[in-house]
């Protein structure tokens, strides 16, 4: 079984790499093709709370699954 510590870092680290990957797709595909004008700034605060709900998310299942499929 995972610990509490192991899920909430394994998630992170998880998320994270999803954030740099969204940013990268965000700056340099989806908005010049969708002609979108947000600043790179705007860009990087709309995917970090994107991410911190993915985290929490993440967590969160994880844990349920740990405790209540893994008992």
């Amino acid at each position: 079984m995972q610990t509490r510590k192991h899920s909430i870092i394994e998630s992170i680290f998880n998320t994270l790499s999803g954030l740099v990957l969204a940013t990268l797709v965000m700056s340099f595909i989806i908005s010049p093709v969708y002609h979108l004008p947000t600043t790179t700034v705007e860009n990087l605060e709309i995917n970090i709370i994107f991410t911190i709900i993915s985290i929490v998310r993440g967590y969160m299942w994880r844990r349920y699954f740990n405790k209540k499929v893994c008992n």
